[in-house]
């Protein structure tokens, strides 16, 4: 499967002392070739992870667009109507993510990530406000405009 030169894409949950921001660093197989099994394009990336004094920086984790594309769809449904639980995670079971939104804006974000050793795991939770997701979601429209949905981009 060959790489695509792209220019790294991100996305960031949350800000300041609590935050996961994962970036894009390479997509395999775009624009002719996805992964039949998951959806959407196979992606190299990295996250860099910080919840209170804990932190992960450069974390190496796999995943594809479609994964991604079903983030932006739970979490555009959960923000347009303030309640809902968002999960994110890949294949390789190195990183997972859950978001409970509450009626009253707040945002209550738990999950891990191991390093591809299996050696180490973070796991982490922070709560956020709704109003951190703006951006979120427009970084996430940004990525899924580029490479579409579950299936590959026409």
């Amino acid at each position: 499967m060959e790489v695509s030169k792209i220019e790294i894409q991100t996305f960031k949950i949350g800000d300041g002392p609590n935050f996961i921001e994962l970036n894009l660093t390479s997509v395999y197989g775009f624009p002719d070739e996805i992964d039949e099994e998951i959806g959407g394009y196979s992606v190299k990336g990295e996250v860099n992870i910080q919840s209170g004094k804990y932190s992960v920086t450069n974390g190496e984790l796999w995943f594809t667009t479609g994964q991604v594309y079903q983030l932006y769809q739970q979490l555009k449904e959960a923000y347009e109507t303030l309640s809902g639980k968002v999960t994110f995670y890949n294949y390789e079971c190195s990183i997972d993510l859950e978001m409970i939104f509450n009626s009253t804006g707040q945002i209550d974000l738990e999950g891990y990530f191991r390093d591809s050793s299996g050696d180490n795991r973070l796991e982490f939770g922070f709560q956020l406000d709704q109003s951190y997701l703006f951006k979120t979601l427009n970084e996430l429209k940004k990525i899924v405009e580029i490479y579409g949905d579950m299936t590959r981009i026409k």
